[in-house]
């Protein structure tokens, strides 16, 4: 097992969905889009078998590797001769999203999209050519926008954490896009949500999963380890429990009604 030293980490005792302790190694592997050949470890809950980081680099000493470099920020521009093709792909996909958003919701003009760690923000671009409602992104960066303001001038675009969301927001649309395996605080994330949410609110969450075949067929090797910036790797059953718990319940609660789960998986 690989020991990682001379850097600021932070150790996890037990497993944020189902509080086991029974956790195991699983394996190491190198920093994934980044110079570096640094190793990182990660660890499985034996009772919901959630992955995750273990320890993982402190919030500060994250951030080095979220800089403008990080070919996501950057867009298709950064995949040189192959822009052509990554350009079509970020379309496919951000095309295929807000049909979901169609399928599963009603916005009008007074509606609210919300999309957490937004990054480059094609998604809410094309969420303005198919709704009238006001579109905001939030990320603890401005590198995905900051060079291109001009092409997202109708989009509302904060740098901040969740967290920092006001109260009295009460989107009816929030996505998670890739989004809540680089989140350190899941449980808090969701819950703040649930707290900023109305009740008919609908909630997207799409991340990489852990039980899909790609990840059995490359093993360490898999793309959704993408180390050390995810820091949680679900899997469809452990997904289910913390949205429960920490949405759901919460919801629940709040508005004296029972919700029903709406889940994506990707098979990556």
């Amino acid at each position: 097992m690989n020991d990682i030293k001379k850097t600021n980490v932070e150790n996890i005792e037990k497993c944020i969905v189902c509080d086991s302790k029974a956790i195991n190694f699983l394996c190491s592997t190198k920093a994934m889009m980044h110079a570096s050949n640094k190793k990182f470890n990660f660890f499985i809950c034996k009772t919901c078998n959630l992955v995750f980081l273990n320890p993982r680099l402190s919030y500060q000493e994250l951030k080095n590797y979220y800089t403008g470099n990080y070919l996501p920020y950057r867009g298709p521009s950064s995949w040189g001769k192959y822009e052509k093709f990554a350009t079509i792909s970020q379309k496919r996909l951000d095309s295929r999203r807000v049909k979901i958003l169609k399928q599963h919701s009603t916005l009008n003009s007074g509606s609210l999209i919300l999309d957490i760690g937004c990054g480059n923000p094609t998604f809410l671009n094309t969420c303005g050519n198919s709704f009238k409602s006001t579109l905001m992104g939030i990320d603890f960066s401005d590198n995905g926008w900051k060079n291109e303001k001009k092409k997202y001038k109708n989009l509302n675009l904060i740098v901040g954490e969740v967290h920092d969301l006001p109260k009295n927001l009460q989107p009816d649309v929030i996505s998670l896009w890739h989004y809540l395996e680089h989140d350190y605080y899941p449980n808090k994330t969701l819950r703040k949500l649930a707290s900023i949410s109305n009740s008919k609110t609908k909630l997207f969450v799409e991340v990489p999963n852990y039980d899909s075949s790609s990840r059995k067929k490359y093993g360490k090797n898999w793309g959704g380890f993408h180390t050390p910036r995810h820091t949680f790797l679900f899997s469809p059953n452990n997904l289910q429990i913390i949205l429960k718990k920490k949405w759901m319940e919460y919801r629940n609660n709040r508005f004296k009604r029972e919700f029903k789960s709406l889940c994506f998986d990707l098979d990556e």
